[in-house]
């Protein structure tokens, strides 16, 4: 299924997945935003929305695959996946932290329970309450390509 536009999907609403969800955000010019979507599987999530896709609360998948061309900024929510993320070349994911103000940050989580494969850029948050990359592979290890910084 593909998706152009902004995407909702209330934590009652019952969803079942199947197939790749695509985000293409076809010609929009405002960002695509991930609205809440509760705790819901959106299984395998595909961003190919021309510029920036930010996330506007937590996200769960199977995979994630960020396509050539796009960024997605987490913006302090978590992205968490069963299986593997991809970030092809000349795809972004940038893990930023929310500055709530008082000293208090909203930080982002990425939880990986299969592979990282990064042939783009992923900008890590660092320094006093910066993101964090788990990997939670139960049955081996994850396996790591590509270049990628973590601190």
């Amino acid at each position: 299924m593909n998706v152009g536009g902004n995407f909702t999907l209330e934590a009652a609403t019952a969803y079942t997945k199947g197939g790749t969800l695509i985000f293409d955000g076809g010609t929009l010019i405002a960002p695509l935003l991930f609205a809440d979507y509760g705790t819901h599987n959106l299984g395998n999530v595909v961003i190919d929305a021309p510029g920036v896709t930010t996330l506007t609360t937590n996200m769960t998948d199977d995979t994630l695959t960020i396509q050539t061309g796009d960024t997605l900024i987490t913006d302090g929510f978590n992205i968490t996946l069963t299986d593997s993320l991809t970030i092809q070349a000349g795809g972004t994911l940038t893990a930023t932290r929310v500055d709530l103000g008082s000293g208090s940050y909203r930080v982002s989580t990425i939880s990986i329970g299969g592979n990282w494969t990064n042939g783009g850029v992923f900008t890590a948050g660092s320094g006093s309450g910066g993101s964090t990359v788990v990997f939670t592979a139960g049955d081996g290890p994850s396996v790591l390509a590509g270049d990628s910084t973590f601190y």
